[in-house]
């Protein structure tokens, strides 16, 4: 379960919808983590595939998947499997639930919920990201680009539920397709844990995503770290995949590794605490992406849960979000290496400015950014598509 998912499921299910979250399984992993979660937040799961180790499922899908990028990169044909695993199988699946409103996230449910529409399904759609917009030009040979925008063109006009993850996203969509503005549900997460008190020590940084892995930020970050003169301490929290294990080890500066700790990915329940024993939450993203540079990744509002300040980079959305809380981070430009580090001594070698920033970053997560906000949009967004008076 992705966490909009999730947090969405909870909001609609407390204000008294039944609600079905359906799925895919990859890995065992990820699928132990959806037991747990629909465990503990009460809700009703249902892996409409599994396609774990070891299934005969996964090999018939990842066959199909290789034919299907082999066929459009030959002849142009599109078919559902770029996008996806298991998409027919969602979809066959949607249409005999008959739901009185189904809401897609990701890539894979645009094309789901386009299906339905054709059936007359009443569909929702959440932009987590700007799905056809999500990479550098040069990666995005080989990828329906064409037919992801098709998508998402006709469900911002016809879907009954639209939302969006910034504001500036939500304006980037409407006016690219002149559609009706979606509304904007942010991944702010009510505050859970206070960050811990600061001690004498290098100053704890952390930059968390779901992947360890390139244009993430990470280049900026140790090309400002040998530029650093107080003592820091690195944690990169995610999921560091062989391919990019020798990348990483040659971006780190050699003299400077024993700095850095890989930490693997936590469960959701987990973040919390691991977030709240660092000091300063790194958002390195990039403008030359536009969707990262409309986006507000979830690491942000993580930083602002646990109360550690923030450094981040000058994007659309981060330079928006920073402006109603100032106080709780600083902002550098992508290509300046020198300012980061300069941002970073600031707090390193200034107790007293680390200390305020972090608890401007605490009271942000207090009031700007506890969710309540999200939740009245949600049910909004949900009363209006099911016309609820």
């Amino acid at each position: 379960m992705s966490p909009r998912a999730q947090r969405e499921a909870v909001v609609l299910q407390e204000a008294g919808y039944e609600v079905t979250v359906a799925g895919v399984w990859l890995d065992e992993r990820l699928a132990e983590i959806d037991f747990q979660l629909a465990r503990r937040l009460d809700l009703s799961f249902r892996p409409v595939v599994d396609l774990r180790a070891g299934t005969w499922r996964r090999w018939l899908e990842r066959g199909q998947g290789r034919w299907a990028r082999s066929r459009f990169e030959r002849a142009g044909r599109f078919s559902p499997a770029l996008l996806g695993y298991g998409l027919r199988a969602q979809w066959r699946h949607a249409l005999r639930t008959r739901a009185d409103l189904t809401i897609a996230h990701g890539e894979a449910g645009l094309w789901i919920a386009h299906q339905l529409l054709q059936e007359r399904q009443r569909v929702g759609i959440d932009f987590e990201d700007w799905f056809s917009r999500d990479l550098p030009e040069a990666e995005r040979q080989g990828r329906p680009v064409e037919q992801i925008t098709q998508l998402e063109g006709t469900l911002l006009r016809d879907a009954a539920y639209r939302t969006a993850s910034s504001g500036v996203m939500a304006d980037a969509l409407a006016a690219a397709f002149d559609a009706p503005r979606p509304a904007v549900v942010t991944n702010a997460v009510p505050p859970a844990i206070s960050s811990e008190r600061r001690v004498a020590g290098p100053l704890r940084l952390i930059w968390a995503s779901q992947t360890i892995g390139p244009a993430r930020g990470l280049e900026l970050l140790f090309q400002a770290l040998p530029l650093v003169k107080g003592q820091v301490n690195v944690t990169l929290l995610g999921a560091l995949r062989e391919n990019h294990r020798l990348w990483l080890e040659r971006l780190i500066p050699f003299g400077l590794r024993h700095l850095v700790s890989i930490e693997p990915p936590v469960a959701p329940w987990e973040l919390p605490r691991h977030v709240a024993q660092h000091d300063v939450g790194l958002v390195l993203e990039t403008r030359g992406i536009v969707s990262r540079d409309l986006c507000l990744p979830n690491k942000l509002f993580h930083y602002f849960a646990g109360g550690l300040a923030v450094i981040g980079t000058h994007t659309r959305a981060l330079d928006d979000a920073l402006r109603r809380c100032p106080s709780a981070g600083l902002l550098v430009h992508e290509s300046a290496p020198q300012e980061l580090a300069e941002s970073i001594d600031l707090l390193a070698l200034n107790p007293t400015q680390l200390a305020q920033r972090k608890r401007a970053s605490t009271l942000a997560g207090e009031t700007i950014w506890n969710g309540s906000e999200d939740r009245e949009t949600i049910l909004a967004e949900a009363a209006s598509a099911l016309d609820v008076s």
